[in-house]
């Protein structure tokens, strides 16, 4: 720091040549576990690189990526979210002309973005679940028309935007009027913000949404295995089993390892979360018994003993309400299965 202050008062605070010193500093900071110090050092190299080097220039990503390593650690996700939108702003968001970079970062901000919205939990913005839809959508029907990107391209986007309607799904709740826990009713409540209100019609024709998504890429793409395992779930998971079990017959010669034992939905696409970022987090175990139509019933914790009984409770809950892909028999039927669980329960 000593040596910094130094050059600094010699040269100046934006001297191009106070980089490489920062730089150095900061490694050896957060080395030594400083991370405070190695925030603060890597942010100033970063202002220093902005201005000597211009705004985008792919130098900032080795020291964006270090920030973000940084934040994770401290669970700050605020910052981790302000340097993941920075880096897709870098890589030109997700907007032509494309490369394999741009469409990697594209795909990275937005599997991103539905953690972010999964952190907020009921805190979530409307605007925000909205233009994360469209971002999604948009893109993946973008890259599924373009010959040069479809074969690669068109289904990892097409399944990351699937996903946002499954966050719609868990982030809207239905209102349960009629008996069918599946079936909406638009509210006439004048005080509802308009993204909410656009939010609450696209959960109640969300089926019909994420199959014509699918079904788009799968006739660019149709040989694709995880885009016809993704579109069975879909189907799966919305409640329309006949259709589904005629494609889970139809996939499990292709791919059988998928239907040995039941799966939590969906698994395509992966969700991640970083526990770094929750509140806190427990591992648990759970012996799950999934019937033929996907239930869970009979949850039972197996252990660790040390887990407090809170996070048992929470955790048979979330399960309860987890829709599964089922079991298949030799015959292509479902059946009742059990199968043990190894959770993170984050809060």
């Amino acid at each position: 720091r000593e040596s910094i202050s130094a050059l600094e008062a010699a040269r100046g605070p934006y001297h191009p040549g106070l980089a490489q010193p920062l730089l150095a500093a900061a490694a050896l900071a957060r080395e030594m576990r400083f991370d405070e110090a190695a925030i603060e050092l890597y942010s100033w190299a970063l202002q220093n690189l902005r201005i000597n080097r211009g705004l985008a220039t792919p130098e900032q990503l080795p020291v964006v990526e270090a920030l973000l390593e940084l934040h994770r650690e401290a669970g700050d996700s605020e910052a981790v979210n302000n340097r993941e939108a920075y880096i897709y702003r870098l890589a030109g968001r997700g907007q032509r002309p494309w490369s394999e970079d741009r469409l990697r970062a594209a795909l990275r901000y937005l599997a991103w973005w539905q953690e972010w919205l999964l952190l907020k939990g009921e805190w979530y913005d409307g605007r925000e679940l909205w233009d994360l839809h469209r971002a999604g959508e948009a893109l993946a029907e973008s890259v599924c028309a373009a010959e040069a990107w479809a074969q690669e391209w068109c289904g990892p986007m097409t399944l990351r935007a699937l996903g946002t309607l499954y966050l719609i799904d868990y982030q809207i709740e239905p209102i349960d009027d009629f008996g069918d826990p599946r079936r909406l009713r638009r509210r006439p409540d004048w005080d509802q913000d308009m993204f909410d209100q656009r939010l609450y019609d696209l959960a109640a024709s969300a089926y019909a949404a994420g199959v014509r998504l699918l079904q788009t890429a799968l006739e660019r793409v149709p040989d694709d295995p995880d885009l016809k395992l993704a579109l069975a779930d879909w189907r799966w998971f919305q409640g329309r089993q006949s259709s589904a079990r005629e494609d889970y017959r139809a996939l499990q010669a292709e791919m059988p390892a998928r239907f040995v034992e039941p799966e939590p939905l969906p698994t395509l696409p992966v969700f991640r979360r970083d526990p770094r970022l929750a509140r806190d987090s427990d591992r648990v175990i759970l012996r799950v018994k999934v019937t033929a139509r996907g239930q869970a019933r009979e949850v039972e914790f197996t252990g660790p003993e040390t887990v407090e009984e809170g996070v048992r409770i929470r955790a048979r809950r979330a399960l309860r309400d987890t829709r599964f892909r089922p079991r298949l028999n030799a015959n292509g039927e479902p059946e009742d299965a059990e199968v043990t669980l190894s959770l993170l329960a984050l809060r």
